[in-house]
């Protein structure tokens, strides 16, 4: 169920199955299927990604490059981190601050133990460790979350970004959106909404926007589901078949994990 699978049955959703004489453009149709895509992936959250970096180090005016970069981009289509990890012999989890704790420290050099989050179009000056924001450009498509280490590391570190990623621009017919595919229908019924709406047809029109709101609770239960199977244990009984020996009196508590037989078979 790619782009061009999605565009296909919407146009027969819409009675309009000729390109070449209908109402309704690629171009448009594409924007809505587009649209109702991002719309579930943001809400469902169905991809986790990790992106990893090394601290760098400023490349000041001066040539000097004895500093370190506060402020990295993110990759272009993090939605929400999850958390960041820093590996210094060992990795841990940093906490969360805000950006006014780091501009109360915002000189100080170390081991970095919070991050900040900020979505903006600027980022610090590396003339300093001082925060001095400068314009980034508009054409870099990594500006739109921008990770803040603080203290101000003072070497190079390996840092690690989980994230939930939200869903990219499909241009080409064979791209897929990120939305799981027992759930991608409810897109076709977003576009279809959008296109009753644009002609007046508010009746038909939240009929399917209904359609489009179940797919998205259905697909929000099921990533919900598969959270708590990550997060919480679980619980199962011996049976007196398992391995060949009669059954124990106690439950084997623990994660779902591939067990061995005891006899080493």
């Amino acid at each position: 169920m790619n782009l061009g699978y999605l565009r296909r049955h919407l146009r027969e959703q819409l009675k309009e199955p000729d390109p070449t004489n209908s109402l309704w453009t690629d171009l448009t149709l594409n924007d809505w299927l587009n649209e109702g895509a991002k719309i579930m992936a943001s809400r469902c959250q169905p991809e986790e990604m990790v992106y990893s970096f090394t601290t760098a180090v400023a490349q000041l005016p001066a040539g000097n490059t004895s500093a370190f970069s506060r402020e990295h981009p993110l990759p272009h289509g993090v939605d929400e981190v999850l958390a960041v990890l820093l590996y210094n012999g060992l990795q841990y989890e940093m906490k969360r601050c805000t950006i006014i704790r780091a501009m109360k420290d915002n000189n100080i050099l170390g081991i970095p133990s919070r991050y900040y989050l900020r979505r903006s179009k600027t980022q610090l000056d590396t003339n300093s460790r001082a925060i001095m924001p400068r314009q980034v450009s508009v054409d870099d498509p990594t500006d739109n979350w921008i990770l803040g280490l603080n203290p101000c590391p003072q070497q190079a570190f390996v840092v690690t970004v989980i994230f939930f990623s939200n869903q990219f621009l499909m241009k080409h017919d064979a791209d897929e959106p990120l939305v799981p595919y027992e759930f991608r229908r409810g897109i076709i019924d977003y576009a279809v909404a959008q296109a009753y709406r644009s002609d007046e047809m508010y009746a038909q029109s939240n009929v399917h926007m209904t359609d489009f709101n179940e797919a998205v609770k259905g697909c929000m239960a099921k990533m919900s589901n598969q959270g708590q199977e990550q997060a919480f244990p679980t619980m199962r009984m011996r049976n007196e078949y398992e391995w060949g020996y009669p059954a124990d009196d106690y439950y084997d508590v623990g994660y779902a994990t591939p067990e061995t037989d005891p006899a080493g078979t």
